[in-house]
């Protein structure tokens, strides 16, 4: 029975009635006093209304009730920051730093997670010239490689090279820009880019959650750039275009 069908039952109440939330079968702490000969019950929160009761505890002056909200879980897709420990963590590990996050929320962001629904990624990336097959021979054969693999976005090119002198740690990204004739230099077919900026980003064990990452990375790189006449923004929402 839900609190409100109990509360409609009750012809009068002529003693205080306090409702108790609980979670499981434990109260926890939150509570709300309903006076007697209350008629009107607007100011009961909507989700306590709708509560389930699980005990009804009768005392010479009082009546307690006992109720158990509906539980509503949540994906966190969309927040960045946990969906990036989300990668770098197992389950147990990422559940035990959160851990006002229950394993129900987990499994629905790792539904979404699948399904690649983070909306802070507005932008569309071709990865067709980095595939996972490419990122793995990289892996285990980083000393061989010089350009590991370029990604795209509209009109924006991004290349990912291993220096010399560097470890496999990371990668080294460098963004150019098409269409833009600063005097940068030609693709072989003719058109004028620009250079941008670069950074670095991690190697991951997961294909994924490189991607991830690297996506992060531009998108953050995209929105924060002012260093051109030109609009970023503009450049990489428009059609892919390999030049």
């Amino acid at each position: 029975m839900k609190l409100n069908e109990l509360l409609c039952k009750m012809l009068d109440n002529y003693v205080e009635i306090i409702v108790y939330e609980c979670n499981g079968i434990e109260r926890n702490g939150k509570c709300y006093s309903i006076k007697p000969h209350t008629i009107n019950f607007e100011f009961v929160p909507n989700d306590v209304w709708n509560a389930n009761v699980q005990f009804i505890i009768p005392y010479h002056d009082r009546i307690a009730i006992d109720i158990k909200k509906e539980e509503h879980y949540e994906s966190f897709i969309d927040d960045k920051e946990k969906i990036l420990d989300f990668f770098e963590m197992n389950k147990e590990d990422f559940l035990e730093s959160y851990s006002y996050l229950t394993e129900e929320e987990y499994d629905l962001t790792m539904e979404d997670v699948k399904k690649k629904k983070w909306k802070w990624i507005q932008f569309k990336f071709d990865w067709s010239e980095f595939s996972e097959e490419k990122y793995n021979f990289f892996l285990t054969d980083f000393h061989k490689c010089d350009t590991v693999g370029f990604v795209r976005v509209g009109d924006l090119c991004i290349d990912f090279t291993l220096r010399e002198d560097e470890d496999a740690g990371y990668l080294d990204w460098d963004l150019y820009v098409g269409h833009e004739d600063t005097g940068y230099g030609h693709s072989k077919d003719g058109v004028p880019y620009d250079y941008v900026g670069g950074g670095t980003v991690n190697i991951y064990p997961s294909y994924e959650m490189f991607k991830l990452n690297v996506e992060s990375e531009i998108v953050e790189f995209i929105e924060n750039y002012d260093g051109a006449s030109y609009s970023l923004i503009e450049h990489a929402n428009k059609p892919l275009e390999i030049w």
